[in-house]
């Protein structure tokens, strides 16, 4: 016998997850907008002040992103002075890197990403935060051991 629709929707861990990502993406927009930014593109601009001189296929891997949607985003960010791309030692082979422009871009940014965690944070307690990304954590290795 077929399960309810709504009861479906209910237990569906990737709805869930889905809906949450949403929603919380969204809080993070709304934080970043004041900057330019979107959160998606926070991610990116922080995540090569990271790692630095960096592929874009080991980029798109280190954020579990398709390439695709990855270079997509880093055409915007290209447009607006942020980040830059040359060709590696290997002609195949493309590297991104955050310009200074970028930098101070992320480095204004900040604060009002420290704003919106703290927000969430203190929304859901310590005890419950740290569950959330502990959990976050397992349930990505979940998904990975399935691949």
């Amino acid at each position: 016998m077929a399960k309810d629709p709504f009861e479906i929707a209910s237990e569906c861990i990737a709805f869930g997850v889905r809906r949450a990502s949403r929603l919380v993406t969204s809080f993070y927009d709304q934080a970043m907008a004041k900057h330019g930014l979107r959160s998606t593109q926070f991610t990116i601009l922080n995540a090569l002040n990271a790692l630095e001189d960096i592929t874009i296929n080991e980029l798109a891997e280190q954020m579990q992103s398709d390439r695709t949607t990855l270079t997509r985003n880093l055409d915007r960010l290209e447009k607006q002075g942020w980040v830059k791309r040359k060709r590696g030692q290997d002609r195949r082979s493309r590297h991104v890197l955050l310009t200074p422009k970028g930098k101070r871009k992320l480095t204004a940014a900040i604060p009002a990403w420290q704003e919106a965690q703290e927000s969430l944070s203190e929304e859901l307690g310590r005890t419950r935060y740290q569950r959330l990304m502990t959990d976050l954590s397992l349930l990505e290795e979940s998904c990975a051991e399935v691949d």
